[in-house]
């Protein structure tokens, strides 16, 4: 603890005081003596300000040490509520893990069955699958009608340009005349109107 010099009080410089005015070596003593005394005086006033000042520096050193004590505290204080907050934040982080988990794995477990329920009716439905009973929508008429059916219907309409039997008939051509066009049976069906009728 810092502490200022203890000034002790000085006492008042002794003299026989002269009650005239005098040019001599005692008069000039006395003038000096005067001035001496009031020195002291205001140097003794001084020194109680010190003291004062001393008596002030140590209480306020005793609040500054309170005040440090008091702030060690708050600051060990804070390190366990720390200790503690981390210590609640990482159980939290780890409750809700297991949770997050738990919930993973239920999920996995619902996906898995629904997944394994669907391949098993898309490989019951492919082993009942029997090529000729199947039903698709006829885009010719929007029904729902036989495989065949649909194929056929689909074909038949592709066939704009093909002969109906009269229109055949009607051409007289002869069997060498045919022959030489050498059309196949696919341009006959789909395009012998557009062939056969440009001879």
């Amino acid at each position: 603890m810092l502490k200022l010099i203890d000034i002790p009080a000085i006492e008042n410089f002794p003299f026989i005081e002269q009650t005239f005015d005098s040019p001599t070596l005692y008069g000039l003593v006395v003038k000096i003596g005067k001035e001496l005394n009031k020195t002291i005086i205001q140097v003794n006033k001084n020194t109680e300000v010190i003291d004062n000042i001393d008596i002030n520096f140590d209480e306020l050193n005793a609040k500054i040490n309170e005040l440090n004590e008091e702030f060690s505290k708050l600051l060990e204080d804070f390190d366990q509520f720390k200790i503690d907050i981390d210590l609640q934040i990482a159980n939290r982080f780890e409750l809700l893990i297991n949770q997050v988990r738990a919930l993973l794995n239920d999920y996995q477990r619902y996906f898995n069955a629904e997944l394994e329920n669907a391949v098993n009716e898309l490989n019951h439905r492919i082993d009942q699958i029997i090529l000729g009973q199947i039903d698709v929508y006829n885009p010719t008429n929007g029904q729902l009608e036989n495989i065949n059916k649909v194929i056929n219907d689909v074909y038949d309409a592709l066939r704009y340009d093909a002969l109906t039997c009269n229109e055949f008939e009607n051409l007289d051509l002869t069997a060498t005349e045919f022959d030489s066009v050498e059309i196949t049976a696919f341009n006959f069906d789909n395009n012998g109107k557009s062939i056969l009728t440009n001879l």
